[in-house]
């Protein structure tokens, strides 16, 4: 049984993917804050909950240190209820920087050795939304994904990005596909794409 860690797992795109994944046969460990509806995902779906914050590097690593995992899922997507740029705070900034970036960065990092092992799946969930923030932390991904793959070996880890629009249920269809092309024999490498 192939084995996922979803991250944003207890509201939004991330819910529905760590519930199509486990709905297709995957272990999937879901990541996020809310407790009861990491209880409900155990109780509905047979999804292994993980609380915690993306911002609490200690408490990542200490989650994360044995994990092995054949598909990491970022997916965790907070950003400002403000649009506008010009309106937003200091802490709002940061906390969207934090969750949607440098979470990203360090979960990807720490557990990259795994995944290659395992010859495993990156997945980046890409922020969407009109406003400039949303733009810049998806195009600073994309740049992550893409820079990633031509850092890495040949039988590293296939690093994709993905578009969570126009629905969470649309998102999880293009999962769904991306992961099922993965799994052929025939495995090629694939730019981020």
């Amino acid at each position: 049984m192939r084995t996922a860690l979803v991250t944003g797992a207890t509201r939004g795109t991330g819910r529905v993917l760590a519930t199509m994944l486990a709905d297709a046969g995957w272990r999937v460990h879901a990541l996020g804050r809310d407790r009861l509806v990491l209880d409900e995902l155990r109780a509905s779906h047979g999804i292994m909950p993980m609380h915690a914050d993306l911002t609490d590097r200690d408490q990542l690593r200490a989650l994360t240190d044995e994990l092995e995992v054949d598909a990491l899922v970022h997916a965790a997507l907070r950003l400002p209820d403000t649009p506008g740029f010009t309106e937003l705070t200091e802490a709002e900034i940061d906390m969207a920087l934090e969750v949607n970036l440098s979470a990203t960065l360090h979960l990807s990092h720490a557990l990259l050795d795994g995944l290659t092992a395992r010859r495993g799946d990156l997945v980046i969930a890409l922020p969407e939304g009109a406003g400039l923030l949303p733009r810049t932390l998806a195009a600073a991904l994309t740049e992550f994904a893409a820079g990633l793959t031509a850092e890495l070996p040949a039988d590293a880890p296939q690093v994709h990005t993905l578009p969570c629009g126009p629905t969470p249920e649309a998102a999880a269809r293009r999962l769904r596909m991306m992961l099922a092309a993965q799994s052929t024999p025939e495995r090629t490498r694939n730019s981020a794409k």
